[in-house]
């Protein structure tokens, strides 16, 4: 069986691959060329250890405790890039996106199950290309944390 990282991967790409008004999708790919937008982008991103379970006085560490880890995906949603003169299209287009994927990725029940009991996940916001000193092309990205268990001797053998 992958282990729970795997796991919440590939779900995202499957939740990913099925927003409405993106027909591509791309994993781990730095970049999008024009015929491939509009698209959502998934990288791998950064997985630690949670802070509040690093380190505490007495705990057997490392090689054998279990540790809630924090997997944090990069997840983008990039439009067709229009003249900057027309950026203004691209604001009903952002916030429908935006509020389906932060629906579909918290009220999905298979990424719940992998997170497991004693996981989460979090939204933590999104951020747009839609600012002063931008590209303004119409990029999102979204942040999510995902928090799970892992004994390295069981998850990882």
């Amino acid at each position: 069986m992958p282990e729970r990282r795997a796991q919440i991967l590939t779900r995202l790409a499957t939740v990913l691959g099925d927003i409405d008004g993106f027909p591509n999708f791309l994993r781990n790919r730095g970049d999008a060329d024009p015929d491939e937008r509009p698209c959502m982008v998934l990288l791998d991103g950064t997985e630690t250890v949670h802070q509040n379970f690093e380190g505490r006085a007495g705990r057997v560490y490392a090689r054998t405790a279990s540790s809630v880890m924090m997997l944090e995906p990069g997840i983008f949603a990039l439009l067709h890039a229009r003249e900057a003169a027309k950026a203004s299209e691209y604001e009903a287009l952002l916030a429908e996106c935006r509020k389906e994927v932060v629906y579909k990725i918290l009220h999905d029940e298979e990424l719940a199950d992998i997170t497991g009991a004693n996981g989460d996940i979090a939204w933590r916001g999104f951020d747009t290309d839609m600012q002063s000193g931008r590209t303004m092309q119409g990029e999102m990205q979204f942040f999510f944390r995902f928090y799970y268990v892992v004994d390295p001797s069981q998850d990882l053998a």
